[in-house]
């Protein structure tokens, strides 16, 4: 029921948008928030063109916010863009996911590979991003 949830994702970001832009004149932070989890959705629902949109657009309104990184290299990764998967994935390598946090990037991609494959959703570059982030031997 992946795309259900992705549905209802949505639907939220867009009832989340439309509250930020009457109070504030804008979407901002909290569109962005709701917009990672319209991505994490849409990489479920095995719809990665949506999922790199709602990344692309929440670091418009959020840039730099690792979470959303994270869900981008995903995206890139499932489109088949193997090579900016790869920059995207060890351009963060070793960098604590916010300020003060002891977990690293690496740790969170490992976990989300873990999801994805227990859901039944695995890719070929998966193993070499491993690797190339410490997580596997080569």
């Amino acid at each position: 029921r992946y795309a259900d949830a992705l549905r209802l994702q949505q639907t939220l970001a867009d009832e989340i948008e439309a509250e930020e832009i009457r109070s504030a004149g804008k979407p901002g932070v909290l569109t962005a928030e709701r917009l990672v989890e319209v991505s994490w959705s849409a990489l479920f629902a095995r719809e990665p063109a949506k999922a790199l949109a709602a990344t692309e657009r929440a670091l418009s309104l959020r840039p730099g916010d690792l979470a959303t990184e994270t869900n981008r290299g995903h995206a890139l990764m499932f489109l088949g863009r193997g090579r900016d998967a790869r920059a995207a994935y060890l351009a963060h390598k070793d960098k604590p996911m916010a300020p003060g946090d002891g977990t690293l990037w690496q740790q969170v991609i490992a976990e989300d590979f873990a999801a994805l494959r227990k859901a039944g959703i695995t890719h070929p570059q998966m193993t070499e991003i491993e690797a190339a982030l410490g997580l596997r031997a080569p």
